[in-house]
């Protein structure tokens, strides 16, 4: 068995991929990790993506290490399976953000959106020859309402994800809930409908808020899970 790992900034996703599928997939934190690992007892390889700094990456390292495996880290490419990256310094790319387009565009070689609904919202386009035609990142639904209880004084809620509308709010929390439910949901629809009227692709949405965006997404869209996994066993050819 290969271990796969999305090392993100507040939680670990893993897997088990045995040459034909995806086993197992968990989250949580390093002791998580662990326990999987000894639980599964066969790996041979560890698979990494992380968005984390070094310190954090070398701190998986040294527990991978402790447990008998070497951690393996995917980077950033300018192209990999004929997906071509479009940024000049493409180090500056999340890693996250190129494997779940590598993953999608490995499995179906056709032109995509793909909207990442996490922490932040990230859109990214490539073409139907394999060309990133670039993308944007925005703050996420509730990095959006902590941002307001963080730099106003006197605008006081519990930020939540819950309950989502885009009406007019009749108190402080609903009026910043619906506030930015309501200008990502303009913003995603905008821009894919700007995208799709250059170029017909199918539209792809992941994250954690997925569900949400793709209630308001008035297009054809899949909702896609363990891109990032799935990223690495392509990254890596295995």
């Amino acid at each position: 068995m290969i271990l796969l790992i999305d090392q993100g900034n507040s939680r670990i996703k893993y897997a088990l991929w045995n040459g034909s599928a995806l086993h197992n997939v968990s989250s949580g934190q390093l002791a998580d990790l662990s326990a999987f690992i000894n639980d599964a007892g066969n790996c041979t390889r560890a698979l990494v993506s992380s968005v984390c700094d070094q310190g954090t990456k070398d701190e998986l390292s040294t527990k991978l290490q402790e447990l008998g495996l070497k951690a393996e880290f995917a980077t950033t490419q300018i192209s990999n399976h004929g997906l071509n990256n479009s940024y000049q310094h493409v180090e500056r790319m999340g890693i996250d953000r190129w494997l779940a387009m590598l993953a999608l565009w490995a499995a179906t070689q056709k032109g995509f959106i793909l909207i990442d609904a996490g922490s932040a919202l990230t859109l990214d386009w490539v073409d139907n020859s394999g060309k990133h035609q670039g993308g944007h990142i925005l703050p996420g639904l509730m990095m959006m309402q902590r941002s307001l209880l963080q730099q106003t004084a006197r605008v006081r809620f519990e930020p939540s994800s819950d309950n989502q509308s885009t009406k007019l709010g009749s108190d402080t929390e609903s009026a910043v809930q619906n506030g930015c439910f309501a200008a990502l949901s303009a913003y995603v629809t905008d821009i894919t409908t700007n995208i799709l009227s250059r170029q017909e692709c199918e539209v792809f949405i992941t994250g954690g808020d997925g569900d949400l965006i793709a209630s308001q997404l008035h297009i054809n869209s899949k909702q896609m899970n363990h891109l990032v996994l799935d990223g690495l066993r392509y990254y890596f050819d295995v």
